[in-house]
């Protein structure tokens, strides 16, 4: 993982910033930060608190934990309006987006 990868470098090395695009990224459906999201959130969780900042996995989980909650509570409020089987074609993607 290329976190794994900046902190073990960061942790050596005195880091600069330049003026430079030295990479990019592209964006897709495919990509492991997209498909698997969950997967890739555990797997930097498990990087910062390897290298010392089980303080920031945490808060980042709690933030993550709230902002679903959140959506939960605005996804029920509008169920209890709408019947479920209408919303069933916009929620079933969105959980499927957000918790795989």
């Amino acid at each position: 993982m290329d976190f794994d990868f900046y902190l073990k470098i960061a942790g050596r090395y005195k880091i600069e910033k330049i003026d430079a695009v030295l990479a990019a990224a592209r964006v897709h459906q495919e990509a492991k930060t997209q498909a698997e999201r969950g997967m890739m959130f555990a797997e930097v969780w498990t990087v910062q608190i390897r290298h010392g900042f089980e303080k920031l996995a945490i808060q980042e989980m709690a933030d993550l934990w709230q902002r679903h909650r959140e959506l939960l509570e605005k996804i029920y409020r509008v169920q209890s309006r709408l019947p479920y089987r209408l919303l069933q074609p916009v929620l079933e993607p969105l959980f499927k987006k957000i918790f795989l």
